[in-house]
Protein backbone atom coordinates (compact mmCIF):
# COMPACT_ATOMS: atom_id res chain seq x y z
CA UNK A 1 0.00 0.00 0.00
CA UNK A 2 1.37 3.42 -0.96
CA UNK A 3 0.65 6.30 1.42
CA UNK A 4 1.53 9.93 2.01
CA UNK A 5 0.89 12.58 4.70
CA UNK A 6 1.04 16.38 4.51
CA UNK A 7 3.86 18.30 6.18
CA UNK A 8 1.81 18.82 9.34
CA UNK A 9 0.52 15.25 9.14
CA UNK A 10 -3.06 16.50 9.21
CA UNK A 11 -4.42 14.66 6.14
CA UNK A 12 -3.49 11.05 5.33
CA UNK A 13 -3.93 9.31 1.97
CA UNK A 14 -3.05 5.68 1.13
CA UNK A 15 -3.42 3.81 -2.18
CA UNK A 16 -4.19 0.10 -1.82
CA UNK A 17 -2.48 -0.64 -5.16
CA UNK A 18 -0.75 2.36 -6.84
CA UNK A 19 -0.18 0.45 -10.12
CA UNK A 20 -3.45 -0.07 -12.03
CA UNK A 21 -3.63 -2.16 -15.24
CA UNK A 22 -6.59 -1.88 -17.63
CA UNK A 23 -7.62 -3.59 -20.84
CA UNK A 24 -9.08 -1.05 -23.32
CA UNK A 25 -12.83 -1.55 -23.30
CA UNK A 26 -12.69 -2.99 -19.77
CA UNK A 27 -12.80 -1.47 -16.29
CA UNK A 28 -10.42 -1.22 -13.30
CA UNK A 29 -10.51 0.40 -9.88
CA UNK A 30 -8.21 2.01 -7.34
CA UNK A 31 -9.07 2.00 -3.63
CA UNK A 32 -7.99 5.05 -1.61
CA UNK A 33 -7.88 5.23 2.22
CA UNK A 34 -8.32 8.78 3.58
CA UNK A 35 -7.61 9.80 7.21
CA UNK A 36 -8.51 13.11 8.89
CA UNK A 37 -5.67 13.73 11.36
CA UNK A 38 -6.80 17.28 12.10
CA UNK A 39 -8.23 18.18 15.48
CA UNK A 40 -11.54 19.27 13.95
CA UNK A 41 -14.02 17.58 11.63
CA UNK A 42 -13.72 18.57 7.97
CA UNK A 43 -15.11 17.86 4.51
CA UNK A 44 -12.43 16.19 2.37
CA UNK A 45 -12.48 16.34 -1.46
CA UNK A 46 -10.89 13.57 -3.58
CA UNK A 47 -9.60 14.42 -7.06
CA UNK A 48 -7.31 13.02 -9.80
CA UNK A 49 -4.72 14.98 -11.77
CA UNK A 50 -2.79 13.92 -14.90
CA UNK A 51 -5.36 11.67 -16.68
CA UNK A 52 -7.99 12.29 -19.36
CA UNK A 53 -11.22 13.02 -17.48
CA UNK A 54 -13.06 10.52 -19.71
CA UNK A 55 -10.81 7.71 -18.41
CA UNK A 56 -12.03 7.80 -14.80
CA UNK A 57 -14.84 8.73 -12.46
CA UNK A 58 -15.08 9.10 -8.68
CA UNK A 59 -18.48 7.83 -7.41
CA UNK A 60 -18.16 9.67 -4.07
CA UNK A 61 -15.69 12.58 -4.43
CA UNK A 62 -16.27 14.20 -1.00
CA UNK A 63 -16.40 12.89 2.59
CA UNK A 64 -17.30 14.40 5.96
CA UNK A 65 -14.78 13.01 8.45
CA UNK A 66 -14.49 13.67 12.15
CA UNK A 67 -11.10 14.14 13.74
CA UNK A 68 -9.16 10.87 13.61
CA UNK A 69 -11.80 9.24 11.39
CA UNK A 70 -10.88 7.20 8.33
CA UNK A 71 -12.80 6.45 5.10
CA UNK A 72 -12.21 4.41 1.98
CA UNK A 73 -12.99 5.82 -1.48
CA UNK A 74 -12.95 4.26 -4.93
CA UNK A 75 -11.76 5.57 -8.30
CA UNK A 76 -13.17 3.71 -11.32
CA UNK A 77 -11.24 3.58 -14.61
CA UNK A 78 -12.69 2.87 -18.06
CA UNK A 79 -10.61 3.37 -21.22
CA UNK A 80 -12.43 3.11 -24.54
CA UNK A 81 -11.26 0.42 -26.95
CA UNK A 82 -9.94 2.92 -29.49
CA UNK A 83 -6.68 3.40 -31.35
CA UNK A 84 -6.51 6.89 -29.84
CA UNK A 85 -5.90 5.37 -26.40
CA UNK A 86 -2.31 4.24 -26.91
CA UNK A 87 -0.85 1.36 -24.93
CA UNK A 88 1.64 2.46 -22.31
CA UNK A 89 2.17 3.84 -18.80
CA UNK A 90 0.34 7.00 -17.64
CA UNK A 91 1.44 8.53 -14.29
CA UNK A 92 -1.14 10.49 -12.32
CA UNK A 93 -1.68 12.07 -8.89
CA UNK A 94 -4.46 11.32 -6.39
CA UNK A 95 -5.06 14.39 -4.18
CA UNK A 96 -7.21 14.99 -1.07
CA UNK A 97 -8.13 18.56 -0.04
CA UNK A 98 -9.66 19.72 3.25
CA UNK A 99 -12.43 22.21 2.43
CA UNK A 100 -12.41 23.90 5.86
CA UNK A 101 -8.69 24.25 6.63
CA UNK A 102 -7.18 24.05 3.12
CA UNK A 103 -4.84 21.20 4.14
CA UNK A 104 -4.08 18.66 1.39
CA UNK A 105 -2.20 15.45 0.68
CA UNK A 106 -1.38 13.60 -2.49
CA UNK A 107 -0.05 10.23 -3.73
CA UNK A 108 1.45 9.20 -7.04
CA UNK A 109 0.08 6.26 -9.05
CA UNK A 110 0.48 4.70 -12.48
CA UNK A 111 -2.16 3.55 -15.00
CA UNK A 112 -0.96 0.84 -17.41
CA UNK A 113 -3.08 0.70 -20.61
CA UNK A 114 -2.66 -2.74 -22.17
CA UNK A 115 -2.23 -3.23 -25.93
CA UNK A 116 -4.92 -4.65 -28.22
CA UNK A 117 -4.97 -5.42 -31.95
CA UNK A 118 -7.53 -4.96 -34.69
CA UNK A 119 -6.76 -4.99 -38.40
CA UNK A 120 -8.99 -4.07 -41.37
CA UNK A 121 -8.32 -4.59 -45.06
CA UNK A 122 -10.23 -3.31 -48.10
CA UNK A 123 -9.82 -4.11 -51.81
CA UNK A 124 -10.74 -1.69 -54.60
CA UNK A 125 -12.08 -2.75 -57.05
CA UNK A 126 -13.27 -6.13 -55.88
CA UNK A 127 -13.63 -7.45 -59.43
CA UNK A 128 -11.47 -6.81 -62.52
CA UNK A 129 -11.35 -8.03 -66.14
CA UNK A 130 -8.19 -9.50 -67.66
CA UNK A 131 -7.99 -9.60 -71.46
CA UNK A 132 -5.53 -11.25 -73.80
CA UNK A 133 -3.72 -8.02 -74.59
CA UNK A 134 -4.19 -6.43 -71.14
CA UNK A 135 -3.89 -9.33 -68.68
CA UNK A 136 -2.46 -7.27 -65.82
CA UNK A 137 -4.78 -5.29 -63.51
CA UNK A 138 -3.97 -3.07 -60.51
CA UNK A 139 -5.95 -3.31 -57.27
CA UNK A 140 -5.74 -0.87 -54.35
CA UNK A 141 -5.31 -2.66 -51.02
CA UNK A 142 -6.04 -0.42 -48.01
CA UNK A 143 -4.81 -1.73 -44.65
CA UNK A 144 -5.88 -0.03 -41.40
CA UNK A 145 -4.40 -0.52 -37.91
CA UNK A 146 -7.33 0.03 -35.53
CA UNK A 147 -5.41 -1.24 -32.49
CA UNK A 148 -3.54 0.91 -29.95
CA UNK A 149 0.02 -0.28 -30.65
CA UNK A 150 2.30 0.16 -33.65
CA UNK A 151 2.45 -2.95 -35.88
CA UNK A 152 4.42 -4.14 -38.90
CA UNK A 153 1.96 -5.73 -41.36
CA UNK A 154 2.77 -8.36 -43.99
CA UNK A 155 0.58 -8.69 -47.10
CA UNK A 156 -0.15 -11.91 -48.98
CA UNK A 157 -2.39 -12.77 -51.94
CA UNK A 158 -3.37 -16.24 -53.23
CA UNK A 159 -6.09 -18.23 -54.93
CA UNK A 160 -7.11 -21.84 -54.16
CA UNK A 161 -5.67 -23.36 -57.37
CA UNK A 162 -2.63 -21.10 -57.68
CA UNK A 163 -3.69 -20.01 -61.18
CA UNK A 164 -2.95 -16.29 -60.78
CA UNK A 165 0.21 -14.32 -60.10
CA UNK A 166 0.33 -11.44 -57.61
CA UNK A 167 2.84 -8.71 -56.85
CA UNK A 168 2.61 -5.90 -54.25
CA UNK A 169 4.44 -2.58 -54.54
CA UNK A 170 5.55 -3.36 -50.98
CA UNK A 171 4.55 -6.47 -49.06
CA UNK A 172 5.42 -5.12 -45.62
CA UNK A 173 4.28 -1.84 -44.04
CA UNK A 174 4.53 -0.37 -40.53
CA UNK A 175 1.37 1.33 -39.25
CA UNK A 176 0.91 3.45 -36.15
CA UNK A 177 -2.34 3.14 -34.16
CA UNK A 178 -5.25 4.49 -36.23
CA UNK A 179 -3.11 4.76 -39.39
CA UNK A 180 -4.15 3.43 -42.84
CA UNK A 181 -1.99 2.71 -45.88
CA UNK A 182 -2.95 1.97 -49.50
CA UNK A 183 -0.70 -0.42 -51.47
CA UNK A 184 -0.99 -1.31 -55.15
CA UNK A 185 -1.43 -5.01 -55.99
CA UNK A 186 -0.77 -6.16 -59.55
CA UNK A 187 -2.64 -9.40 -60.37
CA UNK A 188 -3.10 -11.44 -63.54
CA UNK A 189 -3.91 -15.02 -64.59
CA UNK A 190 -0.81 -17.14 -65.09
CA UNK A 191 -2.16 -18.48 -68.36
CA UNK A 192 -3.86 -16.65 -71.26
CA UNK A 193 -6.50 -18.19 -73.48
CA UNK A 194 -6.82 -17.68 -77.22
CA UNK A 195 -10.08 -19.50 -77.31
CA UNK A 196 -12.76 -20.08 -74.75
CA UNK A 197 -15.48 -18.67 -72.59
CA UNK A 198 -14.84 -16.15 -69.80
CA UNK A 199 -13.45 -17.69 -66.61
CA UNK A 200 -13.70 -16.27 -63.09
CA UNK A 201 -10.87 -16.62 -60.54
CA UNK A 202 -11.53 -15.91 -56.87
CA UNK A 203 -8.58 -14.83 -54.73
CA UNK A 204 -7.97 -13.58 -51.20
CA UNK A 205 -5.72 -10.83 -49.87
CA UNK A 206 -4.60 -11.19 -46.24
CA UNK A 207 -2.81 -8.90 -43.80
CA UNK A 208 -1.13 -10.21 -40.67
CA UNK A 209 1.22 -8.92 -38.00
CA UNK A 210 4.82 -9.81 -38.78
CA UNK A 211 5.77 -10.93 -35.27
CA UNK A 212 2.39 -12.53 -34.45
CA UNK A 213 0.82 -14.27 -37.50
CA UNK A 214 -2.29 -15.16 -35.46
CA UNK A 215 -3.35 -11.50 -35.67
CA UNK A 216 -4.66 -11.28 -39.23
CA UNK A 217 -7.55 -10.28 -41.50
CA UNK A 218 -8.41 -10.86 -45.14
CA UNK A 219 -10.70 -9.81 -47.99
CA UNK A 220 -11.85 -11.39 -51.25
CA UNK A 221 -11.50 -10.33 -54.90
CA UNK A 222 -12.18 -11.72 -58.38
CA UNK A 223 -10.43 -11.67 -61.78
CA UNK A 224 -12.50 -12.45 -64.90
CA UNK A 225 -10.31 -13.77 -67.74
CA UNK A 226 -11.48 -13.21 -71.32
CA UNK A 227 -10.09 -15.24 -74.23
CA UNK A 228 -8.85 -13.63 -77.46
CA UNK A 229 -11.69 -15.03 -79.51
CA UNK A 230 -14.96 -16.79 -78.82
CA UNK A 231 -15.30 -20.59 -79.15
CA UNK A 232 -16.91 -20.80 -82.66
CA UNK A 233 -14.36 -18.73 -84.61
CA UNK A 234 -11.69 -20.32 -82.48
CA UNK A 235 -12.78 -23.78 -83.62
CA UNK A 236 -12.33 -22.84 -87.26
CA UNK A 237 -8.97 -21.24 -86.56
CA UNK A 238 -7.89 -24.23 -84.51
CA UNK A 239 -8.66 -26.63 -87.38
CA UNK A 240 -6.53 -24.58 -89.73
CA UNK A 241 -3.67 -24.36 -87.25
CA UNK A 242 -3.86 -28.06 -86.45
CA UNK A 243 -3.77 -28.96 -90.11
CA UNK A 244 -0.78 -26.73 -90.75
CA UNK A 245 1.29 -27.39 -87.67
CA UNK A 246 0.06 -30.74 -86.34
CA UNK A 247 3.50 -32.09 -85.71
CA UNK A 248 4.56 -29.08 -83.71
CA UNK A 249 1.35 -28.97 -81.68
CA UNK A 250 1.54 -32.62 -80.68
CA UNK A 251 5.19 -32.49 -79.69
CA UNK A 252 5.33 -32.82 -75.87
CA UNK A 253 7.13 -29.97 -74.03
CA UNK A 254 9.42 -30.80 -71.12
CA UNK A 255 8.06 -29.78 -67.70
CA UNK A 256 9.93 -27.08 -65.72
CA UNK A 257 12.41 -28.52 -63.21
CA UNK A 258 11.30 -28.79 -59.57
CA UNK A 259 13.56 -26.69 -57.35
CA UNK A 260 13.35 -25.28 -53.83
CA UNK A 261 14.86 -21.82 -54.27
CA UNK A 262 14.70 -20.88 -50.57
CA UNK A 263 13.69 -22.50 -47.26
CA UNK A 264 14.48 -20.54 -44.05
CA UNK A 265 13.45 -20.30 -40.38
CA UNK A 266 13.17 -17.06 -38.41
CA UNK A 267 14.45 -16.96 -35.74
CA UNK A 268 16.95 -19.80 -35.92
CA UNK A 269 17.30 -19.83 -32.11
CA UNK A 270 14.16 -19.93 -29.95
CA UNK A 271 12.84 -21.03 -26.57
CA UNK A 272 10.41 -23.91 -26.12
CA UNK A 273 6.88 -22.84 -27.01
CA UNK A 274 8.03 -19.79 -29.04
CA UNK A 275 6.58 -19.18 -32.54
CA UNK A 276 8.98 -19.70 -35.46
CA UNK A 277 8.20 -18.58 -39.04
CA UNK A 278 9.14 -20.97 -41.86
CA UNK A 279 9.47 -19.30 -45.28
CA UNK A 280 9.84 -20.99 -48.66
CA UNK A 281 10.03 -20.29 -52.40
CA UNK A 282 9.65 -23.20 -54.82
CA UNK A 283 9.45 -23.45 -58.62
CA UNK A 284 7.93 -26.33 -60.59
CA UNK A 285 4.70 -27.72 -62.03
CA UNK A 286 1.99 -29.83 -60.34
CA UNK A 287 3.89 -29.83 -57.08
CA UNK A 288 3.11 -31.86 -53.97
CA UNK A 289 4.74 -30.89 -50.66
CA UNK A 290 5.58 -32.73 -47.44
CA UNK A 291 6.94 -31.08 -44.28
CA UNK A 292 8.42 -32.95 -41.31
CA UNK A 293 10.70 -32.23 -38.37
CA UNK A 294 12.96 -34.19 -36.04
CA UNK A 295 14.01 -33.29 -32.47
CA UNK A 296 17.72 -34.09 -32.56
CA UNK A 297 19.65 -35.62 -35.40
CA UNK A 298 18.37 -39.11 -34.58
CA UNK A 299 14.86 -38.08 -33.59
CA UNK A 300 11.70 -39.68 -34.93
CA UNK A 301 10.28 -37.79 -37.97
CA UNK A 302 7.06 -35.90 -37.16
CA UNK A 303 4.91 -34.83 -40.13
CA UNK A 304 3.54 -31.26 -40.07
CA UNK A 305 0.88 -29.47 -42.12
CA UNK A 306 2.55 -28.98 -45.57
CA UNK A 307 2.38 -25.73 -47.57
CA UNK A 308 -0.05 -25.40 -50.50
CA UNK A 309 1.48 -22.51 -52.42
CA UNK A 310 4.79 -22.02 -54.21
CA UNK A 311 5.92 -19.12 -52.03
CA UNK A 312 4.90 -18.06 -48.54
CA UNK A 313 5.49 -18.57 -44.84
CA UNK A 314 3.80 -20.33 -41.94
CA UNK A 315 4.16 -20.33 -38.15
CA UNK A 316 5.31 -23.39 -36.15
CA UNK A 317 5.78 -23.81 -32.40
CA UNK A 318 9.17 -24.79 -30.99
CA UNK A 319 9.08 -28.21 -29.30
CA UNK A 320 9.32 -28.54 -25.51
CA UNK A 321 12.86 -29.59 -24.53
CA UNK A 322 14.72 -29.88 -21.19
CA UNK A 323 18.20 -29.17 -22.61
CA UNK A 324 19.36 -27.13 -25.63
CA UNK A 325 18.50 -29.23 -28.68
CA UNK A 326 18.71 -28.80 -32.47
CA UNK A 327 15.42 -29.34 -34.35
CA UNK A 328 15.55 -30.15 -38.07
CA UNK A 329 12.70 -29.10 -40.43
CA UNK A 330 12.72 -30.74 -43.88
CA UNK A 331 10.64 -29.51 -46.88
CA UNK A 332 10.18 -32.01 -49.74
CA UNK A 333 8.74 -30.96 -53.15
CA UNK A 334 7.64 -33.51 -55.77
CA UNK A 335 6.43 -32.43 -59.24
CA UNK A 336 6.49 -33.25 -62.94
CA UNK A 337 9.98 -31.79 -63.17
CA UNK A 338 11.43 -34.03 -60.47
CA UNK A 339 11.91 -33.70 -56.69
CA UNK A 340 13.90 -31.44 -54.38
CA UNK A 341 14.48 -31.25 -50.62
CA UNK A 342 15.82 -28.64 -48.18
CA UNK A 343 16.48 -28.81 -44.41
CA UNK A 344 16.84 -25.97 -41.90
CA UNK A 345 18.21 -26.21 -38.35
CA UNK A 346 16.69 -24.45 -35.33
CA UNK A 347 18.36 -24.36 -31.93
CA UNK A 348 15.64 -24.79 -29.28
CA UNK A 349 16.37 -23.75 -25.68
CA UNK A 350 14.50 -24.92 -22.55
CA UNK A 351 11.75 -22.61 -21.27
CA UNK A 352 12.71 -20.15 -18.52
CA UNK A 353 12.23 -21.26 -14.93
CA UNK A 354 8.88 -20.21 -13.45
CA UNK A 355 9.04 -17.30 -10.97
CA UNK A 356 9.31 -18.04 -7.25
CA UNK A 357 6.23 -17.47 -5.09
CA UNK A 358 6.37 -14.58 -2.62
CA UNK A 359 4.24 -13.22 0.23
CA UNK A 360 4.39 -9.43 0.37
CA UNK A 361 2.23 -9.06 3.50
CA UNK A 362 0.24 -11.17 5.99
CA UNK A 363 -1.90 -9.28 8.53
CA UNK A 364 -4.98 -9.63 10.74
CA UNK A 365 -7.70 -7.08 11.44
CA UNK A 366 -7.00 -7.70 15.16
CA UNK A 367 -4.44 -9.77 17.06
CA UNK A 368 -6.12 -9.83 20.47
CA UNK A 369 -9.56 -11.51 20.77
CA UNK A 370 -11.84 -13.48 23.08
CA UNK A 371 -12.34 -17.25 22.72
CA UNK A 372 -14.54 -18.14 19.72
CA UNK A 373 -14.24 -14.68 18.07
CA UNK A 374 -13.70 -14.30 14.31
CA UNK A 375 -10.51 -12.84 12.83
CA UNK A 376 -10.06 -11.75 9.21
CA UNK A 377 -6.61 -12.64 7.83
CA UNK A 378 -5.43 -10.65 4.80
CA UNK A 379 -2.41 -11.09 2.55
CA UNK A 380 -0.74 -10.05 -0.69
CA UNK A 381 1.04 -12.78 -2.66
CA UNK A 382 2.78 -12.99 -6.05
CA UNK A 383 3.18 -15.93 -8.48
CA UNK A 384 0.74 -18.09 -6.50
CA UNK A 385 -0.58 -21.37 -7.91
CA UNK A 386 -1.79 -22.89 -4.61
CA UNK A 387 -2.36 -21.28 -1.18
CA UNK A 388 -2.74 -23.14 2.15
CA UNK A 389 -3.52 -21.82 5.65
CA UNK A 390 -2.40 -23.61 8.80
CA UNK A 391 -3.45 -24.98 11.18
CA UNK A 392 -5.68 -27.35 9.25
CA UNK A 393 -3.98 -27.10 5.81
CA UNK A 394 -6.98 -25.15 4.50
CA UNK A 395 -6.69 -24.78 0.71
CA UNK A 396 -7.55 -21.29 -0.54
CA UNK A 397 -8.06 -19.98 -4.09
CA UNK A 398 -4.86 -18.41 -5.47
CA UNK A 399 -6.98 -15.39 -6.46
CA UNK A 400 -8.22 -14.76 -2.88
CA UNK A 401 -6.55 -12.17 -0.63
CA UNK A 402 -8.34 -12.72 2.69
CA UNK A 403 -10.14 -15.30 4.83
CA UNK A 404 -12.18 -15.07 8.03
CA UNK A 405 -11.40 -17.76 10.64
CA UNK A 406 -12.77 -18.51 14.10
CA UNK A 407 -10.21 -18.71 16.90
CA UNK A 408 -10.33 -21.60 19.41
CA UNK A 409 -12.76 -21.46 22.34
CA UNK A 410 -9.92 -21.71 24.88
CA UNK A 411 -7.49 -18.96 25.91
CA UNK A 412 -3.92 -19.00 24.63
CA UNK A 413 -1.88 -17.97 21.60
CA UNK A 414 -2.61 -19.42 18.15
CA UNK A 415 -0.17 -19.08 15.26
CA UNK A 416 -1.46 -18.97 11.67
CA UNK A 417 0.92 -19.92 8.86
CA UNK A 418 0.31 -18.92 5.23
CA UNK A 419 2.00 -21.15 2.63
CA UNK A 420 2.12 -20.05 -1.05
CA UNK A 421 3.24 -22.53 -3.74
CA UNK A 422 4.31 -21.53 -7.30
CA UNK A 423 3.95 -23.29 -10.65
CA UNK A 424 7.10 -25.38 -10.08
CA UNK A 425 6.49 -28.04 -7.42
CA UNK A 426 10.27 -28.31 -6.87
CA UNK A 427 10.49 -24.73 -5.55
CA UNK A 428 9.83 -24.49 -1.76
CA UNK A 429 6.75 -22.48 -0.80
CA UNK A 430 6.87 -18.96 0.59
CA UNK A 431 5.73 -18.87 4.25
CA UNK A 432 4.72 -16.21 6.77
CA UNK A 433 3.31 -16.58 10.28
CA UNK A 434 0.98 -14.48 12.39
CA UNK A 435 0.16 -14.92 16.09
CA UNK A 436 -3.27 -14.08 17.54
CA UNK A 437 -3.60 -13.79 21.34
CA UNK A 438 -6.81 -15.38 22.73
CA UNK A 439 -7.60 -13.90 26.15
CA UNK A 440 -9.75 -15.49 28.83
CA UNK A 441 -13.44 -14.45 28.82
CA UNK A 442 -13.00 -12.29 31.92
CA UNK A 443 -10.19 -10.26 30.33
CA UNK A 444 -10.73 -7.18 28.14
CA UNK A 445 -9.27 -7.01 24.65
CA UNK A 446 -9.12 -3.25 24.97
CA UNK A 447 -5.69 -1.87 25.89
CA UNK A 448 -4.51 1.54 27.05
CA UNK A 449 -1.18 2.09 25.36
CA UNK A 450 -0.41 5.45 26.96
CA UNK A 451 -1.97 8.00 29.35
CA UNK A 452 0.19 11.09 30.03
CA UNK A 453 -0.03 14.83 30.56
CA UNK A 454 1.95 17.93 29.60
CA UNK A 455 3.64 20.08 30.70
CA UNK A 456 5.37 18.08 33.41
CA UNK A 457 5.47 21.04 35.85
CA UNK A 458 1.93 22.01 36.91
CA UNK A 459 0.93 25.02 39.06
CA UNK A 460 -2.30 25.61 40.93
CA UNK A 461 -4.84 27.11 38.51
CA UNK A 462 -2.80 26.31 35.38
CA UNK A 463 -4.01 24.34 32.37
CA UNK A 464 -2.79 20.83 31.60
CA UNK A 465 -3.31 18.76 28.44
CA UNK A 466 -4.09 15.05 28.97
CA UNK A 467 -2.96 12.65 26.20
CA UNK A 468 -4.05 9.04 25.61
CA UNK A 469 -3.84 6.22 23.07
CA UNK A 470 -6.26 3.24 23.25
CA UNK A 471 -6.78 0.24 20.95
CA UNK A 472 -9.63 -2.29 20.50
CA UNK A 473 -12.10 -0.30 22.58
CA UNK A 474 -15.72 0.52 21.73
CA UNK A 475 -16.13 3.06 24.57
CA UNK A 476 -13.60 5.38 26.26
CA UNK A 477 -14.40 7.63 29.25
CA UNK A 478 -12.38 9.96 31.47
CA UNK A 479 -13.24 10.57 35.14
CA UNK A 480 -11.65 11.46 38.45
CA UNK A 481 -10.81 8.97 41.19
CA UNK A 482 -13.75 10.16 43.26
CA UNK A 483 -16.15 9.17 40.44
CA UNK A 484 -16.84 12.50 38.71
CA UNK A 485 -17.11 12.17 34.90
CA UNK A 486 -14.81 14.48 32.92
CA UNK A 487 -15.57 13.35 29.33
CA UNK A 488 -17.19 10.44 27.47
CA UNK A 489 -17.17 8.99 23.93
CA UNK A 490 -13.50 9.83 23.51
CA UNK A 491 -11.56 9.02 20.33
CA UNK A 492 -9.03 6.15 20.48
CA UNK A 493 -6.20 8.69 20.28
CA UNK A 494 -6.56 12.27 21.44
CA UNK A 495 -6.00 14.93 24.05
CA UNK A 496 -8.04 17.08 26.46
CA UNK A 497 -7.18 20.36 28.18
CA UNK A 498 -8.19 20.76 31.85
CA UNK A 499 -7.52 23.29 34.66
CA UNK A 500 -5.82 21.92 37.82
CA UNK A 501 -6.85 23.65 41.07
CA UNK A 502 -5.86 20.85 43.46
CA UNK A 503 -4.12 17.41 43.44
CA UNK A 504 -6.25 15.25 41.14
CA UNK A 505 -6.21 11.57 40.09
CA UNK A 506 -7.68 11.01 36.62
CA UNK A 507 -8.98 7.57 35.58
CA UNK A 508 -9.12 6.54 31.88
CA UNK A 509 -11.54 3.62 31.27
CA UNK A 510 -11.58 1.61 28.00
CA UNK A 511 -14.39 -0.92 27.40
CA UNK A 512 -14.32 -3.65 24.70
CA UNK A 513 -17.18 -5.16 22.66
CA UNK A 514 -18.12 -7.59 25.45
CA UNK A 515 -18.33 -4.92 28.16
CA UNK A 516 -14.99 -5.81 29.80
CA UNK A 517 -13.07 -2.72 30.86
CA UNK A 518 -9.48 -1.75 31.64
CA UNK A 519 -8.43 1.41 33.50
CA UNK A 520 -5.33 3.50 33.99
CA UNK A 521 -4.79 6.25 36.55
CA UNK A 522 -2.85 9.48 36.17
CA UNK A 523 -1.98 11.53 39.29
CA UNK A 524 -1.31 15.26 38.88
CA UNK A 525 0.01 17.16 41.89
CA UNK A 526 0.19 20.94 41.27
CA UNK A 527 2.77 23.25 42.85
CA UNK A 528 2.35 26.82 44.06
CA UNK A 529 3.15 29.28 41.29
CA UNK A 530 6.52 31.08 41.58
CA UNK A 531 6.54 34.54 43.11
CA UNK A 532 6.47 37.22 40.40
CA UNK A 533 9.36 39.65 40.16
CA UNK A 534 9.24 43.39 39.54
CA UNK A 535 7.69 44.23 36.19
CA UNK A 536 6.09 40.82 35.75
CA UNK A 537 2.36 40.23 35.43
CA UNK A 538 0.62 40.21 38.83
CA UNK A 539 2.79 43.05 40.35
CA UNK A 540 1.50 46.59 40.72
CA UNK A 541 4.58 48.61 39.82
CA UNK A 542 2.99 51.80 41.14
CA UNK A 543 2.43 50.47 44.66
CA UNK A 544 4.97 47.65 44.76
CA UNK A 545 2.33 45.18 46.00
CA UNK A 546 1.08 41.92 44.38
CA UNK A 547 -2.30 41.87 42.72
CA UNK A 548 -4.79 39.25 43.91
CA UNK A 549 -4.78 35.95 41.94
CA UNK A 550 -7.51 35.35 39.34
CA UNK A 551 -10.46 33.18 40.33
CA UNK A 552 -9.99 29.42 39.49
CA UNK A 553 -11.66 28.13 36.32
CA UNK A 554 -13.40 24.76 35.92
CA UNK A 555 -12.07 21.79 33.91
CA UNK A 556 -12.16 22.44 30.15
CA UNK A 557 -13.04 19.99 27.38
CA UNK A 558 -10.42 19.64 24.65
CA UNK A 559 -12.92 18.74 21.92
CA UNK A 560 -12.54 14.94 21.93
CA UNK A 561 -15.56 14.05 24.08
CA UNK A 562 -18.50 15.42 26.07
CA UNK A 563 -17.43 17.36 29.20
CA UNK A 564 -18.48 16.28 32.65
CA UNK A 565 -18.67 18.28 35.90
CA UNK A 566 -15.35 19.67 37.18
CA UNK A 567 -13.51 17.88 40.00
CA UNK A 568 -13.79 19.47 43.49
Amino acid sequence: MSSTVSDAQKIGIALVEPDVSIEPGGIARLDVVITNRQEIPDRLLLEVEGLDIEWYNIPVPAFNLASGEQAQARINFKVARSSENRAGSYPFIVRVKAMETGESAEAQAMLFVKPFDRLEIELEPRRAVSTFFHPLHDFEVTVSNLGNVERTIELHASDPDDECAYEFDVDRVTLKPGQSETILLAARPKSLSFIGNPRLYGFSVSARVADDPYISTKTQGQIERHALISPLPALVLALIVVAATGIVLFRPSPPPPTKILAFTANPDTAQSGQTITLSWNVQGDHLRFTLQHRVGINGTPIFDMPPHILSGNMPVIADLVKTPTTVYYTLHADGRGGTDERTVQIKVLPPPAPPKPAIQSFTADTTVVHPGDSVTLSWRARNAAHIYLDPGSIEISPFADSKTVQVPAVPGDITYTLRVYGQDANIPPAEKTLTVHVLSPDQSVAAIQSFTYSPKTVYFGSKVKLHWSVVRAVSITLSTLDGQTVATDLAPTGSLEVTINQPTTFVLTATDNTGKAVTKQLVITPEPPPMPTSGQQGIDNNTGGAQPPAAPTPLLNGGNGRPGPPPP
